[in-house]
C-alpha cells in the first residue's frame, strides 16, 4: 500500500524564530539551487531581505511546518488588488514532496477569502522547473521582465476573478 503524503501545515506567524526559520529555509534552498555550500548557513543576509520585505504595509510571513519542524515559508505582500508572492522556499530536505503545492494552494485559498483578483511573483527567468510549476499552478507568464543582480526575472501572474 502507498503512504499517503502528509500536507505542510501552514500558519501566519510574527515571531523572530518564525522569520529566522523562514531566512534559514532561504539560504538553505538559494545555497543549494546555486550549488554554493559556502552559503548555506548564510541565515543574516537572508534574514534582512524578508526583513525588508516584512517592513511592508499588510506583508505577511506564513510558515509551513510537518511534525512542528519549519519545511517551507511563504512572504505575502497585499499591492491594491494584487497578493504579491514576494518569497516562496521549501527546504532542501523536502524537496519533492509536495510542500511547494501546499503553499500555492495556501497562498490562493488565502488571496480568495481576502478578494484578490490577482496572484503575483517574479521568477528567474532561465529557471524552467520553476516556471513549469508554476505553470501547473495556474500561473501565466506576463510580459513584464526585470534585471535583478544581473538576472533575468520575469513576472507571473494568476488571475482569480
Amino acid at each position: 500500500m502507498a503512504a499517503t503524503r502528509q500536507t505542510a501545515a501552514i500558519e501566519l506567524t510574527r515571531t523572530a524564530q518564525g522569520r529566522r526559520d523562514a531566512a534559514r529555509i532561504w539560504a538553505r534552498a538559494t545555497a543549494v539551487r546555486a550549488g554554493r555550500a559556502d552559503l548555506l548557513d548564510d541565515v543574516d543576509r537572508a534574514l534582512a531581505g524578508i526583513d525588508a520585505q516584512l517592513a511592508l504595509p499588510d506583508a505577511g510571513l506564513h510558515l509551513a511546518r510537518r511534525n512542528g519542524l519549519p519545511i517551507g515559508f511563504v512572504l505575502l505582500v497585499p499591492l491594491g488588488t494584487t497578493l504579491h508572492v514576494g518569497r516562496l522556499a521549501v527546504d532542501p530536505s523536502h524537496w519533492d514532496e509536495g510542500v511547494e503545492n501546499d503553499l500555492l494552494a495556501h497562498v490562493e485559498k488565502h488571496a480568495r477569502m481576502l478578494d484578490f483578483t490577482t496572484i503575483d511573483l517574479w521568477v528567474v527567468a532561465d529557471d524552467g522547473a520553476a516556471i513549469t510549476r508554476y505553470t501547473a499552478a495556474g500561473f501565466r507568464a506576463t510580459t513584464d521582465v526585470r534585471d535583478v543582480a544581473g538576472r533575468l526575472q520575469r513576472r507571473l501572474e494568476l488571475v482569480l476573478y
